[in-house]
């Protein structure tokens, strides 16, 4: 994966674009990569912050001259509690986050059911999940473990593109987490915001109020992200808050911390940082 590519990092973890044809079902890609003989990571490691994609994961541990250890394949569901991922040296992963409402579809697993745990592919998908192992890690013991995952979507999204009640969550889902409110969202698709909340909670386990915070905190975060002194006053405008103090009370209610001080953590989690 080239540095060139990157278009959100943190530390070891990187986000890299997705391959146009994903852009329905995917969310982003991403990879993390723990150099040898490092140190721990301060305090409990990488804060994993609230997400709804359900991330379909390759991962694996580099051992002498960069042979693939302990691969395996696992799907991780939405988080919706804040934990922690304090990941051994020579640790890799490099997932495909697909769209919480896709995730039936794509991955036949209930995001639900699955939030804030991860199992491996085969405990989630029975037969299906053993071709999914071994087609995955083919392709990372030859060398293009992301390109696997990209394939290996693809082809299951589009032998189910035309999922009526996922389509029409992940549509409702598209315009609410840009900002629309859910009755107005409903008018744009033609049907009740009633209707609207029930297919997205059937879809994902949770309804639109919540997929709009976690959509928010997400953009917070990044925005802040990219420099080192961010103006909170402005970003709470910004973002729709109706001032610093919504904001603050929001990210402390979603991450356990203020924004400042979880500006000033994540700031601190580059691998070896001390």
């Amino acid at each position: 994966m080239e540095e060139s590519r990157a278009i959100r990092r943190l530390g070891a973890y990187r986000e890299v674009p997705l391959p146009e044809a994903l852009g329905p079902w995917a969310e982003t890609a991403w990879s993390y990569a723990r150099r040898p003989h490092t140190p721990p990571l301060p305090g409990r490691g990488h804060r994993i912050l609230p997400h709804e994609g359900v991330n379909l994961l390759v991962a694996w541990r580099a051992g002498l001259r960069g042979r693939v250890c302990a691969a395996d394949v696992v799907i991780q569901g939405p988080a919706r509690t804040v934990t922690f991922f304090q990941p051994e040296t020579g640790a890799h992963l490099v997932a495909v986050r697909v769209r919480s409402a896709w995730s039936r579809a794509v991955l036949g697993v209930d995001p639900g059911e699955l939030a804030d745990r991860a199992v491996d592919v085969v405990t989630a998908q029975g037969r299906r999940g053993r071709a999914l192992r071994a087609r995955l890690l083919a392709a990372l013991h030859a060398g293009r473990p992301l390109e696997g995952l990209f394939e290996a979507i693809e082809d299951a999204g589009s032998d189910r593109r035309d999922d009526g009640p996922s389509e029409l969550a992940a549509r409702g889902l598209g315009l609410v987490t840009d900002g629309a409110r859910a009755d107005g969202a409903a008018a744009a698709l033609g049907i009740t915001s009633r209707h609207l909340r029930r297919v997205i909670r059937e879809a994902t386990g949770v309804g639109p109020k919540y997929h709009q915070r976690v959509a928010r905190l997400d953009r917070v975060v990044a925005r802040a992200d990219a420099t080192r002194s961010p103006n909170w006053s402005w970003l709470a405008l910004e973002q729709g808050f109706c001032d610093q103090a919504h904001l603050n009370r929001e990210v402390r209610a979603l991450t356990g911390l203020t924004p400042v001080a979880l500006h000033e953590e994540r700031r601190r989690q580059v691998d070896g940082a001390a």
